[in-house]
């Protein structure tokens, strides 16, 4: 082949522009993936991650729905609270060192928040992971809720002493938020 030859040949890229345009997206993907934890205790556990799963036969939305109200009642010490920075970079601050007391005390207050919505029957289960990484020890916890079958009114009386009291609460008990069928809470 002549010399000539070869300087018609062109180079083929896969990425028509240059790429350094693409550090930037790269770096930016790799900061949003992870999470920085800045002031955590040195070779104790503690608190990286807490995870909700509500099953049953709901729609997403009411699972979706569940598993945030649910969260609201977790021990505010296995609450991690991540801080996004413009989107690219997540931090975690000071992490609670990991008790299981406070599992105990999260469980306690769910099943009373299921107690008040008519879930007499729910089970909630949990378990924890320790994963070390250097002088970090981190615990997930996960929560597995399973609410059963929610209590609904299936008969109302009113059963007044007075019977000017009683024909009163019946002339208006249409008006009632109470009906039958629906849910206890």
């Amino acid at each position: 082949m002549c010399s000539s030859d070869l300087s018609s040949e062109r180079q083929v890229s896969l990425f028509p522009f240059s790429s350094y345009w693409l550090w930037p997206v790269a770096i930016s993907l790799l900061l949003s993936s992870c999470v920085i934890i800045q002031h955590y205790p040195v070779n104790k556990p503690f608190v990286y991650k807490t995870e909700i799963n509500v099953s049953g036969a709901q729609t997403a939305s009411e699972k979706q729905d569940w598993e945030m109200r649910l969260a609201t009642q977790l021990d505010d010490s296995l609450k991690t609270r991540i801080i996004s920075y413009a989107g690219l970079w997540k931090v975690l601050r000071k992490p609670v060192a990991f008790d299981t007391n406070n599992i105990q005390r999260s469980l306690q207050f769910m099943e009373g928040l299921l107690r008040a919505e008519g879930y007499f029957n729910s089970q909630i289960g949990h378990r924890f992971q320790i994963d070390t990484s250097e002088d970090q020890q981190r615990v997930t916890i996960k929560f597995q809720v399973s609410p059963g079958e929610q209590t609904r009114i299936d008969l109302i009386h009113y059963d007044m002493s007075n019977p000017v009291v009683q024909k009163a609460i019946l002339q208006e008990s249409g008006a009632s938020a109470l009906k039958k069928g629906s849910p206890y809470s």
